[in-house]
């Protein structure tokens, strides 16, 4: 974005004045080079950024259960065992389900 501000600044100008006989140097003075300094003054736009909160923001989770079809073989295994104890023994000699 781009605003006109106004700003200012100080200049320098010389003004010839004419000087009255007060003024004037006593006769035989020499004219003398003097050096007389000024500080000058402006202004200049400054432009800054800040970055500062300004809100809040917060994540929440919702649980969502959905349908969905799969297709894919579905296996089944049975296992068998032969043993010599005999049907309901649990091979270690002792009856299943029954305490001694």
């Amino acid at each position: 974005m781009t605003k006109t501000v106004p700003v200012s600044h100080e200049e320098v100008r010389v003004v010839h004045e004419p000087i009255t006989a007060a003024d004037r140097p006593a006769r035989g003075a020499r004219i003398q080079e003097d050096e007389t300094e000024v500080i000058l003054h402006a202004e200049r736009p400054v432009v800054r950024k800040e970055t500062v909160g300004v809100e809040r923001v917060r994540l929440e989770t919702d649980k969502v259960t959905e349908q969905r079809e799969v297709s894919e073989d579905v296996r089944k295994e049975e296992i068998r065992c032969d043993t010599d104890e005999g049907p309901g023994r649990d091979g270690r000699g002792g009856e299943r389900g029954l305490s001694r």
